[in-house]
């Protein structure tokens, strides 16, 4: 099942290499042979145990370098949300940079945002920030597949002290182009001491074709530095999409994130945080709405870094805990859309979602706060 993503690699280094640096390339071709070593995961996989990939595994989906696309600006008025006229908005049609529908013109002094590919040479001091926030990426399989490839994505800069007043929306969009493709979307967003940002991260479809999405977003929150950031993923009803967040918080920083999910036939969003501080918070929000036979995977993960070096402690599985001066605040909220009579909610550590049932699964270890609601 890997042997034509292998394939497809190898293509993809001969066309892309001058667009990066050696040093990325290496990173890149290291990927991908890890990615042949992992192979995709299964369910016996536990972070897997409740939904099965072989939809995904078993299609033949190709990698296309070039850009591709016909969308419009009035294609996407029907994704904006009312006052985009002062909103930042980068556009990315089917996986590249589109610089005539995005409006980038009246950023706050000092912020960056620009796309990945420009970044490998235009601003190598961001673009080396790319890998060094994802933490245990040889563990995860779609992690490794995407840092084999990251074509293109945005790669978004907030200076120290700096606040930006404006919401930045990073609007990915695929239309019927992207029909039998693979896209691997490589967002980094920095926020340095005490900047302030809130940033809306969208997938979205025009028409209902076939295709994978894989986009891994990294995040680094300064000392101080607070980021409000939002993952919407309405992708097309026949399409896939898994998605990774992976932030690192430094000392005093918070991180809200919110995530909501209604597209897709088969579709896994992974929240993953560091708290690598003293005094940082992170909240981490989520929605789902399905219907019909989407199925929607959710996981949270929240590691709290020991800062001597020794331990660490993640929030979804066993505990190792460290002294604190001050302990982090860590608030983790799952909002389910089901049957009254068809919802249970267990204590583990992912979330799934089906048309019958939906089920809960965290860990709540000490200074973890674990709330639930449900709505119908």
């Amino acid at each position: 099942m890997t042997a034509r993503y292998l394939d497809q690699f190898e293509s993809f280094l001969r066309s892309d290499a001058a667009r990066a640096s050696a040093s990325v390339n290496d990173r890149r071709r290291a990927a991908i042979e890890r990615f042949a070593a992992l192979g995709f995961p299964t369910t016996k996989n536990e972070d897997w145990h409740f939904t099965s990939i072989a939809p995904i595994a078993e299609r033949e989906f190709t990698f296309v370098g070039a850009r591709t696309g016909d969308v419009t600006r009035g294609d996407l008025e029907q994704f904006g949300f009312g006052a985009d006229d002062d909103w930042h908005t980068a556009v990315f049609v089917n996986g590249r940079f589109a610089p005539e529908l995005s409006s980038l013109s009246r950023l706050d002094p000092g912020v960056r945002v620009l796309s990945l590919s420009t970044a490998w040479t235009e601003a190598p001091d961001l673009a080396r920030r790319v890998g060094t926030i994802v933490s245990d990426a040889e563990r995860h399989s779609f992690t490794t597949l995407n840092t084999a490839f990251m074509p293109d994505g945005a790669a978004l800069h907030v200076p120290k002290d700096v606040v930006v007043r404006n919401p930045i929306h990073l609007l990915f969009v695929t239309d019927a182009h992207a029909a039998k493709t693979v896209m691997y979307p490589r967002n980094l967003i920095v926020l340095d001491r005490s900047a302030r940002a809130t940033v809306l991260e969208s997938y979205v479809a025009l028409g209902d074709a076939t295709y994978f999405t894989n986009a891994v977003t990294e995040v680094g929150v300064g000392d101080g530095a607070t980021l409000t950031h939002y993952r919407i993923q309405r992708e097309g009803r026949r399409a896939f999409h898994v998605g990774t967040i992976e932030a690192r918080q430094e000392r005093d920083s918070h991180y809200v994130s919110f995530s909501f999910a209604t597209g897709g036939s088969l579709s896994r969003t992974n929240v993953y945080t560091t708290l690598a501080g003293e005094g940082c918070g992170s909240t981490l929000n989520g929605l789902y709405m399905l219907d019909g036979e989407q199925h929607c995977d959710h996981q949270t993960k929240i590691t709290r870094a020991c800062w001597t070096g020794a331990h660490t402690a993640c929030s979804t599985a066993r505990s190792t805990f460290s002294p604190w001066h001050r302990r982090p605040t860590v608030s983790r909220r799952t909002i389910l859309c089901s049957s009254p009579r068809r919802r249970r909610w267990t204590p583990s550590r992912s979330s799934r979602f089906s048309p019958t049932t939906s089920s809960v699964r965290t860990a709540r270890p000490w200074g973890v706060s674990t709330r639930r609601r449900g709505f119908t």
